[in-house]
């Protein structure tokens, strides 16, 4: 076996909490566990300036949040590699091959733990302007623009949270909702009505971006009469929800109608000795509880698999 090619028993794709989770109790059972990152350990949490809603934490950042469980998981012997990007996989043999840039794994037991990416606003100049007027992270990025006026879109927790952490920076922020309701916890929400320097209209959608070399503010469109406005800011912070990062595994697993990975109760895929946690797979409820379990289960059964040699 070359330099370039590894064995190992447990490989995990993603290391959100999902799978950083799943490192930590396949790791803790003396079972040699790597996990491939494509960017830093952590995934959307590292973005969240206060988690209030997780066992232990009033309230806690989410950087910091990750770096505890990232620690954890390399304490009890996990291997994490970071901006390590799966290439290729070939997972229908009982020889699970997986191709990062740099190494080829094969594995006893995978864990599928990839999560989910932000939908685009989908919008001409986005591209443009990524980064100087559009922004997918209020705490990266919310710094910049220090009483300014923001706009964020969407109407789930993340979306909601962003905009209250805006109107701590921003003279103003404008939620620009699709519908005429939110979707997220209703604390979050009360919060976010009480607020003075937040705007909120509903039945509103982004349909183009104004600025020729600088952003200017966007164009909109009213989903009930069809009318257009102009709404000129500084700042679009986008969270229009998200799609399952599974364009690896589409042509191997059963995914539901929107792409995400269809598991039993033991998180096992449609191939035997192939697991998936965390928001990657088909459920009801994504946060960063559940997200916690899953990984717990993916590996415990992981673990059962190897040792039984037979399907979970």
């Amino acid at each position: 076996m070359s330099e370039k090619e590894k064995h190992v028993d447990v490989l995990i794709i993603g290391g959100g909490a999902a799978g950083l989770t799943a490192a930590i109790y396949s790791a803790r059972a003396g079972l040699d566990t790597v996990v491939c990152e494509a960017s830093i350990s952590g995934g959307k949490i590292v973005s969240v300036e206060a988690i209030e809603n997780y066992p232990a934490f009033i309230s806690i950042d989410g950087g910091e949040l990750a770096d505890k469980m990232k620690a954890q998981a390399l304490h009890y012997g996990a291997g994490i590699n970071e901006f390590s990007k799966v290439t290729a996989i070939d997972i229908k043999e009982d020889k699970k091959t997986v191709v990062t840039e740099d190494t080829v794994y094969t594995a006893e037991a995978i864990i599928i733990a990839t999560g989910s990416s932000l939908i685009p606003l989908d919008v001409a100049n986005e591209e443009k302007f990524r980064g100087k007027g559009i922004h997918y992270c209020a705490t990266c990025d919310g710094a910049m623009y220090k009483n300014k006026t923001v706009i964020v879109t969407g109407g789930g927790n993340s979306a909601v949270s962003a905009a209250i952490y805006l109107s701590g920076l921003a003279s103003k922020v404008i939620m620009v909702r699709r519908k005429d309701s939110f979707h997220c916890e209703g604390i979050l929400l009360d919060r976010l009505k009480s607020i003075k320097n937040i705007q909120i209209l509903y039945n509103w959608n982004i349909v183009d971006i104004m600025g020729e070399n600088k952003f200017i503010g966007a164009i909109l469109q009213n989903l009930k009469n069809n009318t257009s406005s102009v709404l000129r800011a500084d700042a679009i912070f986008s969270f229009n929800g998200y799609r399952p990062d599974t364009e690896l595994f589409k042509s191997f697993l059963k995914l539901d109608s929107d792409g995400y990975i269809l598991t039993d109760e033991n998180l096992s895929t449609s191939i035997p000795g192939v697991f998936a946690a965390g928001d990657v797979r088909s459920k009801k409820c994504r946060q960063i509880t559940t997200a916690v379990s899953d990984g717990t289960l993916a590996a415990c059964n992981a673990e059962k698999s190897i040792n039984e040699r037979i399907v979970i």
